[in-house]
């Protein structure tokens, strides 16, 4: 009998031991890939008090329903023209690695807060173009209108740097800027 009682609490203790789950951070239990989202974007900002409208879009893979990791790109949609640059045409692009966080993201109304860091080019007229540096943060409101799409007012500051373009710097193309995103996709 004493035998029967210690194999019996060997093996409950195998078991339990063996029942244990790993936890791991993309794993079942933690930051595991909850959907995929991705949808056009515009913006309006200025440089060197010009107006300037940005169209673009992103896409991207959502974790734990609350992290955003993807990329976007945007450019200048409108003519630009800089007193500066004496009024050459003046067009920007730039793309790069988006994260993002929202909280709430089951509510019907709730923040989003989103970084997009990466590289872009900055032309004048047919002459002169040069590389930058961008780096985007973003702070917004988004309504869950169906649950394939949502709709994101956002505000932020693009701040350009590394622009090396003669009566132009990172300071004139850096400023406040306003978007309106459409997210197209699904959460599981």
């Amino acid at each position: 009998m004493k035998h029967l009682m210690i194999i019996f609490v060997l093996l409950s203790s195998t078991i339990s031991v063996f029942s244990q789950q790993e936890r791991t951070v993309f794993g079942k239990s933690g930051w595991r890939i909850s959907g995929v989202w991705g949808g056009p974007a515009v913006g309006v900002g200025q440089f060197d008090d010009a107006p300037v409208v940005f169209r673009g879009g992103f896409g991207g893979v959502e974790f734990g329903k609350q992290l955003f990791l993807g990329w976007g790109g945007f450019e200048t949609d409108n003519d630009v023209y800089i007193d500066a640059l004496d009024n050459d045409k003046f067009k920007m692009d730039y793309s790069g690695f988006i994260l993002g966080f929202t909280p709430a993201a089951h509510k019907t109304i709730h923040p989003s807060f989103m970084v997009l860091a990466g590289t872009g080019n900055a032309r004048v007229g047919e002459s002169e173009s040069d590389n930058m540096l961008v780096v985007q943060p973003t702070l917004g409101l988004e309504l869950n209108v169906f649950r394939f799409f949502h709709l994101s007012l956002d505000g932020g500051y693009r701040l350009v740097t590394n622009v090396d373009i003669p009566e132009m710097t990172g300071q004139d193309l850096s400023g406040p800027y306003a978007e309106v995103k459409m997210k197209f996709g699904f959460s599981w």
